[in-house]
């Protein structure tokens, strides 16, 4: 949890414990490759000090895990991820539970 005398409009000081990124449209410019972009701001949190980056890949139904220091996991999103301790989610349990049809 964000210290309240952290809370400001500029970006953090302090690196997140953890990382959910939503694919949905990625801006990642003309020069650069999807897997590239998503590899370099994962690795920049990384280095931060951010404990977790999980990317959530819609077009692929891939869900993946970052762990500084591990090798990066990508799995089904019908798979459950470990989020933070005795946290997970199931991203197609969920879409199901909710009505969403993919």
């Amino acid at each position: 949890m964000l210290p309240p005398g952290k809370i400001t409009t500029k970006y953090a000081d302090v690196p997140a414990r953890l990382v959910v990124e939503i694919d949905t449209e990625i801006e990642y410019g003309e020069n650069i490759s999807v897997e590239t972009y998503v590899h370099k701001k994962t690795q920049i949190a990384l280095d931060f000090g951010t404990e977790k980056v999980v990317w959530i890949f819609t077009a692929s139904r891939k869900v993946m895990v970052a762990l500084a220091g591990q090798n990066w996991i990508i799995s089904d999103w019908d798979q459950p991820v470990d989020l933070l301790e005795g946290l997970s989610c199931n991203v197609a349990a969920y879409l199901k539970k909710e009505g969403v049809v993919i």
